[in-house]
């Protein structure tokens, strides 16, 4: 880590003044637009309305949103976690195999190798470029500053008592990293502000006294906003020493893994149940609203202030278009609605079969409701795994999936058995057990594939993602 602030007030006041706000309208979401069928998708990043380009499940895709049309893929190699795009002729993808990247252009990107970035090994949580020429990517406990165009050029500061999982860079000389804890708490949220190319540690300052940050989003160098385990958001001014804020409810009780901010006053975050919130960030209020189709979200783009992008973890994308007035009200589902049921993978039949829905992800836990119809008892089994992938006989990776490696184990992290009479209905809960809890402490963050079976069908199979709370 590094540097704190940008100190030069007068270069602050031409900074601060941004782009005046145009408050985003009601977003209307699109069916799932499949770009990688199966696999989990971690990041996504849109240089213009007609150009994103999602990562992740080892590959790259760049689609037109407007049109749902593939415009390039490539592989990349390895579980992308992270993709920031400064133009829309390249993008840097960060992976979890160690501190690797993968400069390309989006559209046309050919043979790519990944190159590792000195000063680092640790897992890539995300990643900010606000040029072509500087991209800073946070890790597991250090922040890391290089040039894409020539990674072996960069710098870097040493670990602390925090987990960053989140950076915005809204201009060349000021970055912000949100994350957990802190010297003597164990479950805070945090954010440090520092200029990206100095290699003094910069001073760490807590906004959320309860819940760890996910994400964070600056659409100027003047706010900030942070959303955390919780469903709270926190909006701050980066440039003050010792910035405050004060977190506010816009999706409570749920787990906000992304966040995306096109305009001052017009931010989109999306949840690990399926679910977009929409919020102004300067005022009260949000709307929530499940997305058809959409598993665990794990990243959000908006390119502007009447599109979005949101990637899941089964490999879809969804577009979200303007529709009608700028939010500013508790929408009908309000900020603590009901999940978004899971898309069932089996093909449905003319009788009524068991069924799950209303998935919800906690801090070491995982809730569907079970569903029997009326024609017979109902055993439903909630399963939870991650494959261990060993090179040379040494572990190199925990993953929700299966990968070519030398040697993989797949290993049980939770399970848990229920059943229900002729026509009931309930909420099932599987915890994570020790195995999956000292994964989870020692990684920080644990993909874990969640399978639900009920006799000998699959109801569903799907990635969910839990993160550490030091």
């Amino acid at each position: 880590m590094r540097l704190a602030r940008v100190a030069g007030a007068l270069l602050l006041a031409v900074l601060l003044l941004g782009l005046p706000g145009t408050a985003l309208a009601s977003l209307s979401w699109s069916s799932p637009v499949v770009l990688a069928s199966g696999g989990a998708l971690n990041g996504v990043a849109c240089p213009s309305v007609s150009q994103c380009t999602a990562v992740g499940d080892g590959q790259e895709v760049t689609f037109d949103p407007s049109s749902s049309a593939t415009l390039a893929t490539f592989p990349i190699g390895s579980d992308d976690y992270a993709v920031a795009c400064p133009s829309v002729t390249q993008c840097t993808a960060v992976g979890q195999e160690g501190l690797e990247e993968v400069t390309f252009d989006p559209l046309s990107p050919g043979s790519q190798t990944p190159v590792m970035i000195p000063g680092g090994a640790d897992t890539p949580e995300s990643i900010a470029c606000p040029v072509v020429t500087q991209c800073t990517v946070s890790t597991d406990d250090i922040a890391v500053t290089f040039n894409p165009q020539s990674p072996t050029m960069q710098t870097d500061g040493g670990g602390d008592e925090r987990y960053p999982y989140a950076v915005a860079c809204p201009s060349t000389s000021q970055c912000t990293i949100v994350g957990e804890g802190g010297p003597s708490a164990l479950e805070t949220g945090v954010e440090a502000t520092f200029e990206p190319t100095a290699t003094a540690e910069p001073t760490a300052h807590t906004l959320d006294a309860v819940n760890g940050f996910n994400s964070v989003a600056c659409p100027s160098v003047s706010q900030c906003t942070a959303v955390d385990n919780d469903g709270s958001a926190v909006t701050f001014d980066p440039a003050e020493l010792g910035a405050t804020g004060e977190p506010t409810a816009v999706d409570a009780g749920n787990r906000a893994d992304a966040v995306a901010c096109p305009a001052t006053d017009s931010c989109v975050a999306v949840d690990a149940s399926g679910r977009a919130i929409e919020f102004d960030p300067n005022v009260s209020g949000s709307t929530v609203e499940p997305i058809a189709g959409a598993g665990a979200l794990h990243s959000v783009a908006c390119p502007s202030t009447t599109e979005c992008v949101a990637v899941d973890d089964s490999g879809n994308a969804f577009v979200g278009t303007s529709v009608s007035p700028p939010v500013g009200s508790v929408g009908g589902e309000g900020s603590g609605g009901s999940p978004q049921p899971v898309t069932p993978i089996t093909t449905s039949t003319s009788s009524p079969t068991p069924s799950i829905g209303d998935l919800h992800v906690g801090k070491t836990f995982v809730s569907a409701t079970m569903q029997c119809p009326g024609s017979g008892s109902c055993q439903f089994v909630l399963a939870l795994h991650v494959t261990e992938a060993f090179k040379g006989g040494k572990l190199f990776a925990v993953s929700a999936k299966a990968k070519p490696k030398i040697t993989k184990r797949t290993i049980s992290v939770g399970r848990t058995t229920i059943t229900l009479d002729p026509g009931q209905s309930e909420a099932a809960t599987v915890d994570l057990n020790g195995t999956g809890q000292r994964l989870l402490k020692s990684r920080h963050r644990l993909p874990v594939k969640l399978t639900a079976i009920s006799g000998t069908s699959l109801l569903s199979s799907q990635t969910v993602t839990f993160k550490a709370h030091k």
